[in-house]
């Protein structure tokens, strides 16, 4: 359906007051076609709330039978012809299809005239400069202005709260606050930040206060990054209290090289997290016997947690786990349950790492770099077991201070040393993308 919404600008549109654009000027352009029964829209940021599966083929822009990648609600605001001062529209495009790789955003013929549009073409001495007009009985005093350019029909507009330019569908701009640093703690979820303020858990965001949490708050990229189905009933199960006691391990192959998988480490007492990037699953026992040995120099480690996998029961590992006095504990083939700390930390680990690559239009290749920064972030991050504590004070015995926490995925400026400008009129910084911290 293809309907007008009246009297309304982009400010008191129910849930798209977030950093709206309210320039008059129009951004997006969509070509009228005869050909095709839907609109169709090249650019997801544009799509209203979720989109859904479409379960339809269709011809696609190199006549191939291809699925689109979603459906959903487009608002694009458009000049209405009737009005010489200029005011705008904005119109409705339901059951839009989601297709990123076409050249244009195609508007319907057929599903504008379905929904009561009429089409009208007044006559013009040049071709170029034809023009065709909509309108529409339930809508008096608008008009669809369709411009020919380059042998086409064009309708100039913008979306409606186009959720490119920011992640989350926040109802008012006060909000931004909270924005900001739920993306700078890798999209944490709300009631842990609020629970990190209330009882002052983390140093150094005097900006952010309780009032800030009182209106709703939602994020796209977390809605489409983080869905997950109904979990399992949760069982009760005795936890080490000591840190370092029983450490606990998993590896989760991600399948986009960069390298090629993730090796989890997770303290079962503090819920402090290590994260190493394996190229390969054999690089797995260097890395486990590297953090036993860091750890032995101050704490004792009692137990060894992990699957069956052959990275982790094997000779070298066995014996040097005998060695050190630490127990190695495996769970039972095809009962990932019994790893289930460290098997659900990859899950939300893995959930910030998309809802980051979401919002911030990451390549996927750059997922090891910020898992990186979402696991130093998620030490720093409340965690429910704790009881007000986060891993980092846990272990270490104080407040982590997050003053200098940053957006990933944020534009940075990098400082070129002295040494690598030619002259004194080199420019002295590059522009980059933040993606974590240096390890010291």
């Amino acid at each position: 359906m293809v309907r007008l919404v009246r009297g309304v600008d982009d400010s008191q549109v129910d849930d798209l007051r977030v950093l709206s654009c309210t320039s008059k000027e129009f951004t997006q352009a969509w070509m009228l076609d005869t050909g095709t029964y839907v609109h169709v829209c090249t650019s997801a940021t544009s799509f209203h709330g979720e989109m859904e599966e479409d379960r339809d083929y269709f011809h696609d822009w190199k006549g191939r039978s291809n699925k689109l990648d979603g459906i959903g609600l487009v608002r694009v605001r458009t000049a209405n012809g009737f009005d010489s001062e200029g005011d705008n529209v904005i119109l409705e495009l339901e059951e839009t299809r989601f297709s990123p790789n076409g050249p244009c955003n195609l508007i319907s013929q057929e599903r504008l005239e379905m929904d009561g549009w009429v089409p009208e073409t007044p006559f013009a001495s040049s071709p170029s400069e034809r023009i065709t007009y909509f309108t529409n009985d339930e809508y008096p005093g608008v008009q669809l202005v369709f411009k020919k350019k380059r042998g086409h029909y064009w309708l100039d507009a913008s979306p409606v709260a186009a959720n490119a330019q920011v992640c989350t569908v926040t109802p008012t701009p006060k909000n931004n606050k909270l924005l900001t640093w739920h993306m700078r703690f890798a999209h944490q979820n709300v009631e842990a930040m609020k629970l990190m303020i209330k009882k002052k858990m983390i140093l150094g965001v005097d900006s952010l206060t309780m009032e800030d949490f009182k209106e709703p708050f939602r994020c796209i990229a977390c809605q489409r990054a983080k869905q997950k189905r109904m979990s399992f009933r949760r069982k009760r199960a005795k936890r080490q209290k000591v840190c370092y006691a029983r450490m606990m391990s998993d590896i989760s192959p991600v399948g986009v090289l960069t390298p090629g998988g993730n090796l989890y480490f997770q303290d079962e007492a503090s819920r402090f997290k290590w994260c190493y990037l394996l190229k390969e699953k054999s690089d797995a026992n260097q890395n486990i016997i590297d953090l036993v040995l860091q750890i032995e120099k101050e704490h004792a480690i009692k137990i060894f947690s992990c699957d069956r996998g052959g990275e982790f029961v094997n000779t070298e590992l066995k014996v040097f786990l005998k060695r050190h006095g630490i127990r190695l504990l495996t769970t039972n083939s095809y009962t990932p349950e019994e790893n289930c700390l460290v098997e659900k930390m990859n899950g939300c680990l893995m959930n910030k790492v998309r809802a980051i690559n979401e919002a911030a239009g990451l390549p996927m290749c750059l997922w090891g770099e910020v898992l990186g920064y979402v696991v130093d972030v998620d030490n720093m991050s409340s965690t429910k077991a704790l009881n007000g504590m986060t891993p980092y004070e846990k272990l270490h015995g104080t407040k982590p201070q997050v003053r200098d926490l940053h957006v990933c995925g944020s534009v940075v400026f990098q400082h070129v040393p002295k040494k690598k400008r030619q002259g004194k009129l080199d420019r002295r910084a590059d522009p980059g993308i933040f993606l974590g911290y240096a390890k010291m």
